[in-house]
């Protein structure tokens, strides 16, 4: 099949069908698609059948002379009305000796009056008629009415498809073409005919310069044409002033929607550049029809020129414009030195950041550093990059403040770990706001940020900083990392009323969430430190652990100290560190492993891994793990008989307070304590009881400051009674004189309820108590009767009271039950506790 008639089966059998039923047949199509060549195709066949042709073509240089176009087809005598000469030309056209087909092409050319004469002969009964017309041009008035009289007979051509294209290049180059070649050469010629010549003639050129089919590949690929250029510098010089001032603008734009594109020109024009085949109109956009367009017109626009086209563009836009297309515009524009309204830039650098381009909207930002708006956009695209923002150079309103404020302190923080700088940002911020609704806002980035330092005192301010005016689900947030803190400060003097508005919100909002959770464990926290063992095992026990199961169990292991015996304690621990590794919503997982490290120490199983401690946020937060593991490593010191282990958590406790991590700090304090170094540290436990209200702290100072034996069993029992039974038989053992029997039967009793102590050795205080007399006195103790006790163990009532006996006289107590209550009922308390252990199990000093 030859080249020309490749896709174009359809239209020619139509069009023969037309010429031979209507006598006219109309083939339309844009430059270059190859109208011309049809019409060619149908005189060929009819010349071929014995017909005559008589062919007419419109040219510029005719197309202000009279009959111009019919003089240069036909010889008529002109003499006469134009009327007169109309009918001798019309019957020259039809009349004669056989059939004439008279083919008109480029009827946009023809003058008035042959465009008579041709409409003349397709209303004859013995014309026949082919017209070629190019889409996008004005057509003379007799040469539309054709159509309007018979729509039917207008056959619209359309580019080839991708595989006609294919199929025409490998017949004009004579071989074959890799897919990529032909997808690339369909890209660049968009299905046109004589586009496809120009680059196949192209691509024979370089192949024969260069002697290498390779170039095909190389010059398709290149994406450049001087033929093809030329081809569009021809059809775009034929353009009017209007029309080529909004083809420039369309093309410097590459894409307008189609929305607006009225705004850029008058409709006429734009019809006229899409009929053309320059312009394709979409629904949603309007670009050029072909790259090679852009290409030649912006090569021709000069830097003014581009300006006058960013102009034009940034004016089109109104309030329906879409963002995405006001940004386009913006960015644009800038492209060429123009600086949009500070309303559109706000557009541009909005969609910037939400594009994630935080480099793009910081460069459109800063075009305006007057205007609120784009400062903040400004900040929050530096933010991201890691960059502080400069002060500015205008004054911002509350709400611009806050969000400048926001992104400059996030910027410090995670860009430059300055943490400490950010947090005393927004709190000088926050002093310079008034309005509840952005102190609220930056209080709730403070509290991000102190809580990621490990500033305990910036967190606790920052929770209390929130007001009524917040949403409940801040308000609740506020509410827990303020009791969070108050345990952590040790400043508890306010914890009550915190946790009672923290229920009322959960209580209203009837749900349970990680925050509910975290206000429970904060309250745990608070009874722990307060010195409310009982309380805070209690509210374990009745805690719901399904949300949040390894932050409970983490509380439970900071709770483990003063309740559990070390290899229990080891056991929570190590769950903890299990539970949070495959959850950890509340980022506790550090705190657990650290407190394994603790317990493993204590077990003397272990020593801790030393740790690099390097974090992604400040030295805060490393400093707390270093803490940590110093501490147990000061308990692996004590399991191998180190003399320095107390000395050791008296520097860390001390460095722990001073930067303001009290609870940790406490805890050093107590161990020390229980390591024998009481007077090192009793100080500065006392001025933690006084300065911050710890009821832990003034529990701790007494035993730092016990030095009588009466002191220490007054500790023994002050531990017993808030449920820290290690704490108690520790302070008993102190107490305790191993030469005196009752002394000895305490230490015992102790043991059998459950208390396990970490310090000292059960076994240097001599067996006061048989086992089982040491089970009666527990039950005893506990208010059992004789046949109670009897029932229990399985055993005869004489045999109680024979036990019972016998202990009297052991422990030189006088008066039976009255006596024995008087000398040890201070026991019964922790008989009565949630912390009870089951005696009849518990292992005892024989």
């Amino acid at each position: 099949m030859p080249t020309h008639l490749i896709g174009r089966g359809d239209a020619l059998r139509r069009a023969r069908h037309l010429i031979a039923d209507l006598g006219v047949a109309v083939i339309a199509g844009a430059a270059g698609v190859g109208v011309t060549a049809v019409s060619d195709i149908l005189a060929s066949e009819w010349r071929s059948q014995g017909g005559r042709v008589i062919e007419l073509r419109g040219t510029h240089g005719l197309r202000r002379v009279a009959f111009g176009a019919l003089a240069a087809a036909v010889s008529v005598e002109v003499g006469g009305t134009d009327t007169e000469v109309v009918s001798r030309a019309v019957t020259a056209f039809t009349g004669g000796e056989g059939t004439v087909l008279t083919v008109v092409d480029d009827a946009h050319l023809l003058d008035p009056e042959t465009a008579g004469v041709v409409g003349g002969v397709a209303q004859s009964s013995g014309g026949r008629l082919v017209i070629s017309v190019t889409t996008g041009e004005p057509q003379p008035a007799d040469i539309t009415a054709i159509w309007a009289r018979w729509p039917d007979c207008r056959i619209e051509l359309e580019p080839l498809t991708r595989d006609e294209v294919g199929e025409m290049a490998v017949k004009l180059l004579g071989s074959a073409l890799d897919d990529p070649i032909v997808d690339e050469i369909f890209s660049v010629t968009l299905g046109y005919p004589l586009y496809i010549r120009a680059i196949v003639a192209e691509i024979l050129d370089g192949i024969e310069n260069s002697g290498d089919d390779q170039s095909i590949a190389a010059m398709v690929l290149s994406g450049s044409s001087d033929r093809l250029t030329s081809l569009m510098e021809r059809r775009l010089i034929r353009l009017s002033r209007e029309e080529r001032r909004l083809l420039d603008t369309l093309a410097f734009a590459e894409s307008v929607p189609t929305s607006i594109v009225g705004r850029l020109g008058e409709a006429g024009i734009l019809s006229r550049l899409e009929s053309l085949g320059l312009v394709r109109v979409g629904t949603s956009n309007t670009q050029v029809a072909h790259p090679l367009i852009a290409t030649v017109t912006n090569a021709t626009l000069t830097l003014e020129g581009r300006r006058i086209c960013a102009r034009h563009l940034l004016e089109a836009v109104d309030e329906d414009t879409e963002n995405a297309a006001v940004a386009a515009f913006v960015r644009t524009a800038l492209s060429v030195g123009i600086v949009a309204e500070p309303d559109l830039l706000d557009v541009a650098a909005s969609l910037a950041l939400a594009w994630r381009d935080f480099s793009g909207a910081a460069r459109i930002a800063a075009h305006a550093p007057d205007d609120q708006r784009l400062v903040v956009s400004r900040a929050q695209a530096l933010r991201f990059l890691g960059e502080v923002p400069d002060e500015v150079p205008v004054q911002l309103d509350e709400g611009a403040l806050t969000e400048f404020l926001s992104a400059k302190s996030q910027a410090m923080a995670y860009g430059e770990r300055r943490f400490a700088q950010a947090i005393a940002l927004l709190q000088e911020g926050m002093e310079s706001l008034t309005e509840s609704i952005h102190r609220n806002r930056l209080a709730t980035e403070l509290i991000i940020l102190s809580g990621l330092n490990g500033d305990f005192d910036a967190l606790l301010g920052a929770g209390r900083s929130v007001d009524d005016e917040a949403d409940s689900g801040t308000r609740l947030l506020a509410i827990a990392v303020t009791q969070l803190a108050e345990g952590l400060t040790l400043s508890t003097t306010s914890a009550d009323v915190t946790y009672a508005k923290g229920r009322q919100i959960v209580e209203a909002m009837g749900t349970t969430s990680l925050l509910s959770e975290q206000l429970e464990m904060s309250r745990v926290l608070v009874d722990l430190v307060e010195g409310r063992f009982n309380e805070a095992r209690s509210r374990l026990d009745r805690s719901d652990r399904e949300v949040a199961p390894g932050s409970w169990l983490t509380i439970e292991s900071l709770l483990s100290d003063a309740s559990l015996s070390a290899v229990e304690a080891l056991r929570v621990a190590e769950s903890a560190v299990a539970e949070l590794e495959s959850f950890d919503p509340l980022g506790n997982l550090a705190l657990a492993r650290g407190m394994a490290d603790l317990r493993r120490a204590q077990t003397r199983h272990e020593a801790p891994q030393e740790k690099g401690f390097e974090t992604s946020v400040d030295s805060a937060v490393a400093d707390v793990d270093r803490m940590m593991t110093q501490r147990a490593n000061a308990w692996y010191a004590w399991a191998i008989d180190d003399p320095t282990a107390g000395k050791r958590l008296v520097e860390v406790g001390r460095e722990a307070t001073a930067l303001g991590q009290r609870s940790w700090g406490l805890s050093c304090f107590i161990d020390a304590v229980r390591f024998g170094n009481a007077d090192d540290v009793a100080a500065e436990i006392e001025h933690l009881a006084i300065s911050r209200g710890s009821g832990l702290a003034a529990m701790a100072g007494r035993w730092a400051r016990a030095k009588t034996r009466v002191e220490l069993w007054g500790c023994a029992r002050m531990w017993l009674n808030s449920g820290a039974p290690t704490f108690a038989i520790e302070a008993a053992m102190q107490a305790a004189d191993p030469a005196d029997a009752s002394d000895c039967a305490s230490v015992q009793l102790l043991a059998a309820m459950g208390a396990s102590p970490l310090m000292g050795d059960l076994a240097t205080f001599g067996r006061a108590l048989t086992h089982r007399q040491v089970e009666i006195v527990v039950k005893v103790l506990a208010g059992a009767s004789s046949e109670e006790v009897a029932d229990t163990l399985f055993v005869s009532t004489r045999t109680v009271e024979n036990h019972l006996h016998r202990a009297y006289q052991t422990l030189g107590i006088h008066g039976g039950r009255k006596g024995l209550a008087d000398r040890f009922g201070w026991l019964q308390t922790s008989a009565d506790s949630s912390n009870t252990a089951d005696t009849t199990s518990t292992p005892v000093v024989e």
